[in-house]
């Protein structure tokens, strides 16, 4: 992606939370908040979980290849517009054709 398309996508804001760990109660743990810069598209897609199941995507956010590969699967995201959290379901990256990452899909 062009770095200049890429630095008008990326100017929504939303809120990020890092899992930790889970108590030996079965509570999981997050990190404090923080917030990272991305562009949100609201769009349903059917992804296949790794235990083989389907689930449904209802919001997708690009984010670029600095904070991309800190995201995970379980870590939870505030979207635009929205009180609550919700988990990371699945995350693509894309690169360049020289293999350099460029920027990163998020499922939630």
């Amino acid at each position: 992606m062009n770095n200049f398309v890429k630095k008008k996508m990326l100017r929504q804001v939303v809120s990020w939370q890092s899992y930790t760990a889970t108590s030996s109660k079965g509570d999981k743990t997050y990190a404090a908040a923080s917030d990272i810069n991305c562009y949100q598209v609201g769009k349903r897609k059917l992804l296949i979980n790794t235990a083989g199941q389907q689930i449904y995507s209802n919001v997708h956010l690009f984010v670029d290849e600095l904070v991309g590969p800190t995201l995970k699967t379980g870590d939870l995201i505030k979207p635009i517009n929205s009180t609550v959290y919700f988990p990371i379901l699945f995350t693509e990256p894309f690169y360049k054709e020289n293999g350099i990452l460029d920027y990163v899909i998020v499922y939630l």
